[in-house]
């Protein structure tokens, strides 16, 4: 295949825009370490089972009052009473596995995105 040849010059492609800062894809910043540890409920799991993909579709929380168990002794007890009432006012299906409970920032709940799209208020 020939590249089309447009004023005398390669059809090449040029980026549009700048390249990304890296420092900017925060996304790519993995947690290390045992970070689910902080949960109650995963505090004595070990790293090996923890990671096993079995394991968390087991433990997926699927119940809003388990959901909402897992996270006494976490955060503010309004903070609970705050999700029961979103989850009354807009029922929805729960699908939480403990490693996404785990990601979610519990010292800030009520801004973290995750718990923003699993966790109504």
């Amino acid at each position: 295949m020939e590249l089309k040849v447009i004023d005398g010059e390669t059809d090449a492609r040029r980026a549009t825009r700048p390249p990304v800062d890296p420092s900017a894809l925060a996304h790519q910043q993995l947690l290390e370490g045992d970070f689910w540890r902080r949960i109650p409920a995963y505090a004595r799991i070990d790293e090996a089972t923890f990671l096993d993909h079995r394991w968390q579709t087991k433990h997926s929380i699927t119940k809003v009052p388990k959901l909402l168990a897992a996270l006494e002794g976490l955060v503010a007890k309004s903070f609970i009473d705050d999700a029961a009432e979103g989850f009354h006012l807009a029922p929805m299906a729960v699908r939480v596995s403990p490693y996404l409970l785990s990601l979610i920032d519990w010292d800030n709940p009520y801004e973290d995105p995750l718990r923003r799209q699993f966790i109504p208020l």
